[in-house]
């Protein structure tokens, strides 16, 4: 499909909010991802919404697969006066560098014209590590985004109204006056990233439409994470767990069917059962992301049966004592079995689990228990078993982000003793997608220079690198 035939497509199964043509600030929003992937980050939702509620700003989106041009305004991404991505994951950066080589520009800020627009970066991956993508933006906003757009943008309208050479004095007075907008031609980053310490600004989705990987509402129930999971990237970095307002969650799910609850920890919510309890009065269909189970009651089970959520889907991660206590998720295997016990009898059709090998001092013992746990785990559910296994990638800014990713060989051995498992359905991750995971991770500038094509690294030295 041409790129104008597709993009009158997908706005014609839209529903929800709309961008106004123009504005003084033009703005191209882009998730470098397909549309069908980008539709379902909330992130990226609230920022354009953001833009849009300004009367002196439009954004208008764009995709991966969308050709160079925004959906809204059919016009190429380098007629606007910004161009800004919201980047979920690390794998996608290859794809923010081939969308803007597609468009004609230059891939490096400092080989712009300018009369290019500014570039500006923001999404989860500035908590953790910014400066694989330094070398190809102008700005990069650092952690939450809700309380330093509007100053931002306040900012940059004022150099624009004032004429030729606003994008340098924007970057000026970012790098000046904002705490957490990192500017990286002034040096590698010493900013920190900003945390939104009360969630007023509203957490759902303004956009709707069947054709993103999850067509629902989705409501953002809280943000950080009661938990220091070793491995993980939101408690670490996000901060303490900030809550939604239980009446404002249920409101935001009054004019939809389906609602999809969003959150590192959603069933920690001190008023969960309320909320759920609200939807199922008003006879909704519920989906929520990764439950922790210790935090699962059974009236917890009863309520998400009867709001029809067909697959639960947990995490035990790890399957021996030595394990939990290395990644800090001590979750019993009595409490995991007592779980999908009874999931089962309440008729669940489905359940899906997470699990981590690859570990630090990990042996093949370690993984053996986790097949025989999952094998358990079939045997006392009755219904289809999914195990998802993802090899542990070290994380900057985790406890755990100075161990080295798997070698080949171990992995190898492993994911033999992973197929082994019977009657459960089993995905594994990829040891590439592992490999330049852990690379764009825990890289520095040099990563985006190698990314352009700019310079030769040796990428072994930061995915072995064992400090």
């Amino acid at each position: 499909m041409n790129p104008e035939r597709l993009r009158k497509h997908l706005l014609s199964k839209e529903r929800g909010d709309r961008a106004k043509e123009s504005a003084f600030i033009k703005v191209a929003l882009g998730y470098p991802n397909t549309y069908r992937t980008g539709m379902s980050s909330l992130g990226f939702l609230t920022i354009w919404r953001m833009l849009n509620e300004r009367e002196d700003t439009v954004a208008h989106r764009f995709f991966l697969d969308t050709g160079g041009i925004t959906l809204e305004g059919g016009r190429k991404i380098t007629l606007y006066d910004v161009v800004a991505f919201s980047i979920s994951y690390e794998m996608d950066y290859v794809n923010a560098v081939k969308i803007i080589r597609n468009s004609g520009m230059n891939v490096l800020s400092c080989k712009r014209r300018e009369e290019d627009p500014l570039f500006i970066a923001g999404g989860i991956i500035t908590f953790s590590n910014p400066e694989p993508i330094a070398p190809f933006f102008d700005v990069i906003f650092l952690g939450d985004g809700e309380e330093v757009v509007d100053r931002f943008f306040d900012m940059l309208r004022e150099e624009k109204e004032k004429g030729k050479g606003w994008k340098e004095r924007v970057k000026e007075r970012a790098h000046e006056e904002f705490p957490s907008v990192y500017v990286p031609e002034k040096g590698e980053n010493e900013k920190r990233p900003h945390r939104v310490e009360v969630l007023d600004y509203p957490g759902f989705s303004p956009i709707l439409t069947p054709l993103s990987e999850l067509p629902m509402m989705l409501v953002e129930v809280g943000r950080g994470c009661p938990y220091r999971c070793s491995f993980c990237l939101v408690g670490n970095l996000q901060g303490e767990v900030r809550w939604r307002d239980a009446e404002e969650i249920i409101r935001c799910g009054e004019v939809e069917e389906k609602i999809g609850l969003l959150g590192s920890a959603v069933a920690d919510h001190p008023e969960f059962e309320e909320i759920l309890e609200g939807f199922y009065r008003m006879g909704k269909e519920v989906s929520v992301s990764s439950l922790r189970l210790d935090r699962v009651s059974y009236r917890v089970l009863e309520l998400l049966k009867k709001l029809n959520l067909h697959t639960l889907t947990v995490a035990p991660e790890v399957s021996t004592p030595r394990l939990k206590k290395l990644i800090r998720k001590n979750i019993t295997q009595e409490r995991l079995f007592e779980f999908v016990r009874d999931a089962g009898k309440l008729g669940f059709p489905s359940l899906k689990l997470y699990y981590l090998f690859g570990l630090p001092g990990e042996d093949e013992g370690d993984v053996e228990a986790e097949v025989e746990e999952i094998e358990k785990v079939k045997e006392i559910f009755g219904g289809r078993v999914t195990a998802s296994f993802n090899l542990f990638i070290p994380k900057k800014g985790t406890p755990m982000e100075n161990y080295p990713l798997e070698e080949r060989e171990g992995y190898r051995k492993k994911v033999k003793i992973i197929r082994k498992i019977k009657g459960v359905d089993v995905s594994i991750m990829g040891y590439r997608d592992a490999f330049y995971q852990t690379l764009y991770s825990r890289g520095d500038r040099k990563i985006g220079l190698f990314l352009a094509g700019e310079e030769e690294i040796n990428p072994e030295e930061y995915v072995y690198k064992n400090s």
